[in-house]
């Protein structure tokens, strides 16, 4: 079983990596020179082991892992998993009220927040997560859909880019500061059009904090070019 607390960390450290899953190789990490997680999934699909996950980024937060398939059979399309660091403050009504204000996913990444047993993570896997998290880590993940990346925020067409000025402006109208863009935006593989992400570093803001709202406009106006 799975333990994602300090204890199962300190259990990676007691024992190598070769104690933790010696009944299956260990997957390394995929190089992005090197095709990343897509170029890993080939490499040991060719050698006769296909690995089911792959560790994509990590941050300050947390550590994002992709699936090739979802590790949930109810929902096919949450194939990204974000594994967080215990010192997160995870706010639960923040994503709650942004998940009411846009309950399509249009504007706002949607996110499924589950215990990090329901993965159903094998030995080998667990120690990759451990190793890549590399501290101790909350109990529950967050999975979301794969979006694309955005290739320049300097050349979103006009489509792009009213879209997503409506996107901030709304998180702005529910006094919400996210606190990390403008890096934290990518396209839908519907639409093609973006979606903000990442919301693990987001505040409430009153009225005493309507400057941080202001900076969120401007910073946005300063990042996005607006279209061609």
């Amino acid at each position: 079983m799975f333990r994602a607390t300090t204890d199962g960390f300190n259990a990676r450290q007691r024992h190598s990596g070769r104690a933790l899953c010696a009944s299956q190789p260990a997957e390394p990490e995929p190089d992005p020179a090197r095709g990343g997680v897509a170029g890993a999934m080939r490499r040991y699909s060719g050698s006769g082991v296909v690995p089911r996950m792959a560790v994509v980024s990590r941050g300050n937060d947390g550590v994002v892992v992709r699936f090739r398939e979802s590790p949930v059979a109810r929902r096919p399309d949450l194939v990204v998993v974000k594994f967080y660091h215990a010192f997160v403050r995870y706010d639960d009504a923040l994503h709650q009220s942004l998940a009411r204000a846009d309950p399509s996913g249009r504007y706002f990444a949607q996110y499924v927040r589950t215990d990090a047993r329901n993965l159903g993570l094998a030995p080998h896997e667990q120690a990759t997560v451990l190793a890549a998290m590399n501290g101790p880590m909350k109990p529950f993940v967050t999975l979301s859909p794969l979006y694309a990346a955005l290739p320049d925020p300097r050349r979103l067409t006009k489509a792009q880019y009213r879209h997503l000025r409506a996107a901030v402006e709304l998180l702005t109208r529910l006094g919400i500061s996210h606190n990390d863009l403008p890096g934290n935006v990518m396209l839908h593989p519907r639409t093609n059009l973006p979606v903000i992400i990442d919301f693990a570093q987001a505040t409430r803001e009153g009225p005493a904090q309507a400057d941080l709202l202001a900076f969120q406009m401007q910073s946005f106006i300063s990042n996005f070019a607006k279209g061609a």
